[in-house]
């Protein structure tokens, strides 16, 4: 059994996170984040980007539930380098689902799109789901002085 190099071990344990050379975040290997637009589509009185509420995927009617779940959270825990400026955290779903906890970044719930190889930018749905940009503005807890409301038709969220 060989020895490894000191430099190729990495201390910090979880997924790293990185930018692309378009500014998005995506994964040490390769695999764009994506963000699920309709549970942030809100703005408190300040005009502040909110959270909506929004229902679990396991939620929606069956024939939209195989669209949905090609969205994959992104597994806790994961850290980021000097090209990363945002916020890291976690959070532990309640939908019972997965069973690990969720990354987030400025408070947008992070995902893998099932489709996606390495290097590929296949699960955009322009007003559903997006790349999550470097320098995604942050997310506010929704409080009293929230208004609007999710867009009419939408059913919940992943």
């Amino acid at each position: 059994m060989g020895k490894r190099s000191r430099e190729n071990l990495d201390p910090t344990p979880g997924i790293r996170l990185t930018t692309s050379g378009s500014g998005y975040l995506v994964t040490s290997e390769g695999y764009t984040l994506y963000r699920f637009l309709p549970l942030y589509l809100q703005k408190n009185s300040l005009g502040e980007i909110t959270e909506a509420n929004v229902t679990w995927g396991d939620e929606w009617p069956d024939r939209l539930q195989p669209l949905i779940f090609q969205y994959v959270p992104l597994p806790a825990p994961a850290y980021g380098g000097a090209t990363v400026p945002g916020t890291i955290s976690e959070f532990e779903r309640n939908d019972g689902k997965y069973g690990y906890k969720q990354v987030e970044y400025n408070g947008w719930w992070l995902y893998i799109f099932t489709e996606d190889r390495a290097g590929e930018v296949k699960g955009i749905v322009p007003g559903i789901w997006d790349v999550v940009p470097a320098d995604v503005e942050p997310l506010v807890p929704l409080d009293d002085d929230d208004v609007g409301n999710p867009p009419p038709g939408l059913l919940g969220g992943p």
